[in-house]
């Protein structure tokens, strides 16, 4: 008896009695976020639906801040930089690349500003790159880079760890890539 009552109270709150999910039609797809505006907010259409809606789709708009910084850690995990500022990956201006927290036996850091399509590397050719260094970690390890002297586009930062003597084929005790698209 007490097998068939659970079954029949799982069949109402299952079937006869829908939750919100169920009653609620498919809502369209969010919308794409917008560019970052002066006061450094992008905006989206998203939607909602559930009982405060009368279970039909309802448009709002959602904010979000825009990221003025962008931090990224070392291909070894030890390595932390910080690169600002920026407006999500969009960078104008000087831009300063700065490293946290570097491996031990570091002695400089390279910081290598390139166009997307050149090959960073040994055999680079360095009349298309901004090379940096900082051989003194006393103030911090950090580069400046002016993007106002390069075309607006899609470039990569490499940001090294190495030391002096560092085979040319594998320098690195640890580093990391990232993509930013300078638009001044």
């Amino acid at each position: 008896m007490v097998v068939i009552l659970l079954i029949v109270i799982v069949f109402i709150v299952r079937f006869i009695w829908p939750s919100a999910e169920t009653k609620c039609q498919t809502c369209p797809t969010l919308g794409p976020w917008s560019k970052c505006t002066q006061e450094l907010v992008k905006t989206r259409t998203n939607y909602r639906c559930s009982e405060e809606t009368n279970y039909a789709c309802e448009s709002y708009i959602e904010e979000k801040n825009c990221e003025t910084e962008i931090r990224v850690k070392g291909d070894r995990g030890i390595l932390e930089a910080v690169i600002s500022p920026t407006i999500d990956e969009s960078v104008k201006g000087i831009i300063k690349v700065e490293v946290l927290k570097v491996p031990e036996g570091t002695e400089v850091i390279k910081f290598i500003f390139a166009p997307q399509e050149v090959a960073i590397g040994a055999q680079m050719d360095i009349s298309k790159v901004i090379i940096e260094s900082d051989s003194s970690g006393t103030d911090g390890w950090k580069a400046f880079f002016d993007t106002t002297k390069v075309k607006n586009g899609l470039y990569k930062i490499l940001i090294g760890s190495t030391y002096q003597g560092a085979p040319d084929e594998n320098p690195w005790l640890d580093y990391t890539f990232l993509q930013v698209i300078t638009d001044n």
